[in-house]
């Protein structure tokens, strides 16, 4: 048997099976009160209270199938921002130190360069105040 076959079994006989025997059971149970010759025949009254009390059946029950239905899903949601609080957590704490391994890396690359530019800068200087002197010196000042 495939996996495909055993699933539609298991939902055969876990979802709609007993979903038939509880329309069966509810079928029974209104034919019993509504048609059962052993009793003295309904009254007009008597079959609206039965209305009514379906009726109200019918009401209440979504409100017992929502309300735990919205407890699972609040429950979910709470794991779900426990999980995901500690997936940040740790992806704050990657990216820290990515960060940080990117800083030492870039400084490590650009000191070279920062090194030249010093020694140009310096070297630049040193001729600049040179000329200066001398050019006071040869205007006489």
């Amino acid at each position: 048997m495939t996996a495909q076959k055993n699933n539609k079994k298991n939902a055969f006989l876990q979802v709609i099976l007993p979903l038939i025997f509880l329309i069966a059971a509810v079928g029974a149970a209104i034919n019993y009160l509504v048609f059962n010759p052993a009793t003295s025949p309904l009254t007009i009254s008597e079959t609206g209270d039965i209305a009514t009390i379906y009726l109200l059946f019918l009401l209440i029950m979504p409100v017992f199938i929502t309300i735990p239905l919205l407890a699972f899903i609040i429950f979910l949601m709470l794991k779900a921002s426990s999980a995901v609080s500690s997936a940040s957590i740790f992806i704050t704490d990657k990216t820290s130190q990515a960060n940080a391994s990117t800083r030492k890396i870039a400084s490590a690359a650009a000191a070279p360069f920062v090194e030249v530019s010093a020694w140009v800068y310096a070297i630049n200087h040193i001729f600049s105040k040179k000329h200066t002197v001398l050019e006071k010196e040869r205007d006489g000042k």
